[in-house]
């Protein structure tokens, strides 16, 4: 069903793109320095404009985050 409504919304030529993660990695703990002042960044689609991203972790709480 959720990958049905991404479909839906996408437009044409667009791509989902999801990753999963192995908990054993504890990546989570090098996340900690993931900042929006560490992280962010402006990029120019054509087409689309200016686009910003940035990550930022708010929580661990295992198994998940």
């Amino acid at each position: 069903m959720t990958l049905h409504g991404a479909y839906q919304v996408l437009r044409p030529g667009g791509q989902l793109i999801f990753e999963t993660r192995d908990p054993a990695q504890r990546v989570w703990e090098e996340w900690a320095e993931w900042t929006r002042e560490t992280t962010y960044r402006i990029t120019d689609i054509p087409g689309v404009g200016h686009v910003e991203t940035w990550a930022e972790l708010t929580d661990v709480s295992l198994p998940r985050w």
